[in-house]
């Protein structure tokens, strides 16, 4: 009886272990209603992706969903309607910041999203895990630059391309991404302990990750 005794509780306690739930709650501020959709990316290849949608109503959201995988997940949520409210653009533009909300969960944790409307972009913090508390400190540091660099970008998706004020435009974008190149990589240099450092500098060019990845 002892065998299968052990194999049945060994059994349980995986099952247990990587049948969790995950979830998260959001609260927008100037946003009021609109349909979100949840991507849910395991990070590791190959994997099955969980997605979903889900309503804002009066600017409130919950969220739960089973995992099947023990290990970290990416969030994105997006919506048209994140898009949809920023009344500067005469047109949409392509790969302005802070257009969806993104994060990361693993197994157990409960998180809690504030975000708000600002002007060019949606500021948003995560509570709940420590990953979370890192990436609200790059989010501080960053934000005002994004804003600023969503401001630019839009400026000059607006004007005809033969406009002479897009030299300009394309200086001072191009001076405000070397600052938000620094104010990162300067975040990362002086916290080397932290996940979210290491999933940052990821985005640059592979002399940059070399450069620092010993500090890791």
């Amino acid at each position: 009886m002892k065998p299968i005794f052990f194999v049945t509780f060994f059994a349980l306690v995986f099952q247990f272990s990587f049948a969790q739930k995950g979830s998260f709650k959001d609260k927008i501020e100037g946003i009021d209603n609109a349909e979100i959709s949840v991507l849910v990316l395991p990070l590791k290849l190959g994997e099955t992706p969980i997605s979903k949608n889900i309503q804002l109503i009066n600017g409130k959201f919950d969220c739960e969903f089973d995992y099947n995988l023990n290990m970290w997940h990416l969030v994105r949520l997006n919506s048209k309607e994140f898009h949809a409210v920023f009344g500067d653009e005469q047109t949409p533009v392509e790969g302005l910041e802070n257009r969806e909300i993104v994060f990361f969960i693993y197994l157990g944790d409960k998180l809690t999203i504030q975000a708000k409307k600002e002007k060019y972009g949606i500021d948003y913090k995560i509570s709940g895990n420590e990953i979370g508390n890192q990436s609200n400190r790059f989010s501080e540091q960053l934000f005002p630059l994004e804003e600023e660099w969503n401001r630019l970008a839009i400026l000059q998706a607006n004007l005809p391309e033969n406009d002479a004020k897009q030299a300009e435009l394309k200086t001072q974008i191009e001076k405000v991404k070397i600052l938000m190149e620094k104010e990162n990589l300067e975040l990362i240099a002086a916290h080397p302990d932290w996940i979210y450092s290491a999933e940052k500098v990821a985005e640059f060019s592979n002399e940059t990750i070399a450069r620092y990845f010993k500090t890791f």
